[in-house]
């Protein structure tokens, strides 16, 4: 029996390893023979992975943020009945409505939103986890050049916002920008 092929991307490694993997997979992926030399070196492989996981998660934010509006239509909806009912049940004497009104108001606010981001989470992150683990380091170079849009469209939100005097919108989008421009500059723990 003759011993199998030394593959150039598993030169580094012991004899009895390097048989191992060849038997059980074969042959490296792209990811990993790229990625070895960086691991031997030293050096973070883990930056491609965040970065790719970063712009599939900007595009899963924007499709999320845009398909939202018919959600935040159909809560207004439902929050207008609410308010109709506190308003009915306020007129028959009823001093407890107003108490009750915003109770359930918050907590259909809070069920809604935890659902509608558990549901784009798991939109995002289960058809999408096989892409961005195959497609990491095309995605990273990606998000190289996509990080100026993003702070750009983040940048025209925060203008849009103080233009229609919705201050409070205006601040959380400048704490955000900021916090993001940190972390570019800054990078990640």
């Amino acid at each position: 029996m003759s011993a199998p092929p030394v593959l150039p991307a598993l030169a580094w490694a012991h004899p009895l390893v390097r048989d191992w993997f060849v038997q059980r997979f074969g042959t490296p992926t792209e990811p990993q023979e790229q990625g070895w030399p960086h691991i031997l070196a030293g050096h973070t492989t883990l930056q491609p992975w965040r970065d790719a996981a970063q712009l599939v998660g900007v595009f899963v934010g924007m499709l999320a943020a845009t398909t939202g509006i018919p959600l935040l239509k159909w809560q207004r909806r439902r929050n207008e009945g609410l308010s109709r009912w506190c308003e009915a049940e306020l007129a028959a004497g009823h001093e407890g409505a107003l108490a009750r009104a915003s109770a359930a108001g918050v907590a259909m606010a809070f069920a809604i939103g935890v659902a509608s981001c558990a549901a784009w989470i798991a939109l995002g992150t289960l058809p999408l986890r096989a892409f961005v683990e195959h497609e990491s380091l095309r995605l990273s170079h990606g998000w190289t050049l996509a990080q100026p849009l993003w702070l750009g469209f983040g940048l025209a939100q925060l203008l849009n916002a103080f233009i229609q005097r919705k201050l409070t919108r205006a601040a959380v989008f400048g704490a955000a920008m900021v916090g993001a421009w940190l972390t570019l500059v800054m990078g990640t723990p």
